[in-house]
């Protein structure tokens, strides 16, 4: 039987993290559109993010995917920057590898970390080839990047030269790049099961956090006399929202602990959890800024934040066909 209920400790963790990212990274330093999250990068190892999942034999905490998930759902509430990922992921790689120095390193925030997300065909393995995106990549010596076989890590001999992109989401930075050779670390454990479920949660985060803030702003709008929310088609749009950010969260939830527990399916909801998780962060967002009238598209309003940070980490790791074909396989399906 699968637990739901979360643990006095997890409870602890997710108090913690919420009096963090309230005091330090609260939403509305997302209307400083120059100042990313990347400088905090110490005080997220010094709060242990990067070794969550790393064993304390190795320098990391012990927790499972389980505790990482209630981490990184706070963080897509927060719209905090998807290079957490990439120091989560890149220590896990550097411990499977048994490249301790640069775990150690990585877990302590000495050694940046950005994401590499492929652009087309690509090789990843060993070796990899191929055209990438790379998210936060300013100050980053090396890199991330996975696939269904294996993840990797890159150092910056593998790194071609950058080109920065204007992002959709200007509060992260973004390159395009060519990695080509030998990969420095290499884990064959299922680190994408664990991306999936880290990005879903994220992504839950958002969908959440977007429906609070219609539902608030719909209990103080007042039009034709009345409270917006009282009118059957703000219900409707707000009830809609509700439905969708718990179905991510169930479904997130579940596959974080079914992972923990090793279970033979935990690979198929991972994957269903990415899409519908998604799901829940794209339309949620969209909804509401519908909710809020001409104001929501503006930057005095946080809903169009969540949408374009919804659209990033769609994209992260693959494209969405890839994964709905990824699901299609761990269903045994044609």
């Amino acid at each position: 039987m699968v637990d739901l209920i979360e643990t006095p400790e997890q409870a602890q963790l997710v108090d913690a993290t919420l009096a963090f990212l309230g005091r330090e990274m609260p939403l509305d330093r997302l209307r400083e559109p120059a100042a990313g999250d990347v400088g905090r990068w110490r005080d997220m190892a010094d709060l242990g993010w990067f070794g969550l999942g790393v064993t304390e034999e190795a320098g990391g905490v012990g927790l499972s995917v389980a505790e990482q998930m209630l981490l990184f759902r706070q963080l897509g509430r927060f719209v905090v920057t998807p290079a957490v990922l990439a120091g989560v992921l890149g220590a896990r790689i550097a411990v499977d590898a048994g490249k301790g120095d640069l775990a150690a390193s990585i877990i302590a925030g000495e050694t940046r970390v950005a994401l590499a997300s492929p652009l087309g065909i690509v090789e990843i393995g060993d070796r990899v080839e191929g055209n990438f995106h790379l998210f936060e990549d300013d100050g980053a010596s090396h890199v991330v990047a996975w696939n269904r076989d294996c993840a990797v890590i890159l150092g910056p001999d593998a790194i071609g030269s950058r080109r920065a992109l204007k992002p959709l989401d200007d509060r992260l930075s973004l390159a395009e790049t060519t990695l080509s050779g030998a990969a420095l670390a290499v884990s064959r454990t299922g680190v994408h099961r664990q991306a999936d479920i880290l990005i879903a949660a994220m992504q839950t985060g958002i969908a959440e956090a977007a429906r609070d803030l219609a539902v608030e702003y719909a209990g103080m709008r007042e039009q034709f006399g009345q409270k917006i929310g009282a009118f059957q088609a703000i219900k409707h749009r707000c009830a809609n929202m509700a439905l969708r950010a718990e179905a991510a969260l169930s479904q997130t939830v579940f596959a974080a602990l079914s992972e923990a527990s090793a279970k033979d399916d935990a690979a198929l909801h991972g994957a269903a959890a990415r899409l519908v998780a998604a799901d829940a962060a794209l339309a949620n967002s969209a909804e509401a800024i519908q909710v809020h009238g001409g104001i929501g598209f503006t930057a005095e309003c946080h809903a169009q934040r969540f949408l374009k940070r919804a659209h990033v980490l769609s994209h992260l790791g693959g494209t969405a066909r890839q994964r709905r074909d990824a699901l299609l396989e761990e269903t045994g399906g044609d």
